[in-house]
């Protein structure tokens, strides 16, 4: 049995019935050798240091020699579990092993691979079919590729097909603006819905109900990066010291106000808002440590810093 002996990189031999008359001198010839072969008869070891040691018993004994390993081994010094260390907690014919089945293992690596005894993620064993479900492996959705560590993107890369960038990954997440690491993500299609040119500058753009972090993937995948508030024409409406105010991108270089400025959008807004519509936010590069994101409402230009709160009734990114 080479599987079950993988763990310690040593293979045996057993041998049934072996008549007393053989098997007594041959357990004292053993007991008396100084080797690197381990011995058991009937189940125990014949040189043990300590416990009961293997005893031939009437005329069909049975003769397991382990080839490979130092009698005196953690991996194959047992004779049941409790013989057995913490790290190979398992007495698997007569050698310390990590599992011997699926319930022996652990949630991060579940499976037990029997040709080592050894628990294993499903993507160690079988690449094609990485995720643990109910009791075996399979494969993860489709939109959700394999990132190395579970189903579901991180970024474009994940999603990329053959090399070509057709997707991006998009984060079920809309809140937490710190970072995305402990949400998945999954792979949509970045199809951009508009190209819009002002003062010479290309700006495309996305509705997809998206998160900042999804915004910002999608600008990525098309090797670009998200507008600014600088990019469009927002400057003199959103600094530090307005940080918790709400204000307009205007024309005009120095308008704060606290109503309705739709008949002055700045020139950027203004076409975006005519060749879009109204109602929808733009989430912008923007974003600190203390989450200052900002989104740009085109109906009127309304300028909301820490955006969270969707006045429109849809997500876009805009890229330049």
């Amino acid at each position: 049995d080479v599987a079950s002996c993988a763990v310690a990189n040593a293979y045996y031999i057993e041998m049934q019935k072996i008549p007393e008359g053989i098997c007594k001198p041959l357990a004292n010839l053993i007991d008396k050798m100084d080797n690197e072969i381990a011995f058991y008869i009937n189940g125990k070891s014949v040189d043990a240091a300590e416990g009961e040691k293997g005893a031939c018993l009437g005329e069909e004994n049975i003769l397991t020699v382990i080839f490979g390993a130092d009698s005196d081994s953690e991996a194959i010094k047992c004779n049941d579990n409790p013989d057995c260390p913490d790290n190979l907690p398992n007495c698997l014919n007569h050698m310390c092993v990590e599992c011997e089945t699926d319930e022996d293992c652990t949630t991060d690596k579940p499976k037990c691979e029997q040709s080592t005894n050894t628990c294993k993620s499903c993507a160690e064993i079988d690449p094609e079919k990485p995720l643990w479900d109910n009791n075996e492996c399979k494969d993860c959705p489709e939109d959700e590729p394999w990132n190395g560590e579970s189903c579901g993107c991180r970024d474009y890369n994940d999603c990329n097909n053959d090399g070509e960038v057709e997707k991006y990954c998009h984060f079920t997440n809309s809140t937490d603006c710190h970072n995305q690491a402990g949400y998945k993500g999954t792979c949509k299609s970045n199809h951009v819905d508009a190209t819009i040119t002002v003062n010479d500058n290309t700006f495309i753009a996305k509705k997809d109900h998206m998160s900042w972090w999804s915004a910002n993937d999608f600008c990525n995948s098309h090797g670009l990066t998200m507008a600014s508030i600088v990019d469009l024409g927002c400057v003199h409406s959103i600094g530090p010291e307005k940080q918790n105010k709400w204000g307009y991108c205007h024309k005009s270089e120095s308008k704060w106000v606290e109503s309705d400025a739709s008949d002055d959008r700045s020139t950027v807004v203004d076409a975006l808002f005519q060749k879009l519509g109204p109602d929808y936010y733009f989430w912008l590069s923007e974003k600190s440590d203390d989450c200052r994101v900002y989104g740009v409402h085109l109906i009127d230009g309304y300028v909301n810093h820490n955006y969270r709160d969707t006045k429109g009734t849809n997500d876009y990114v805009l890229c330049k």
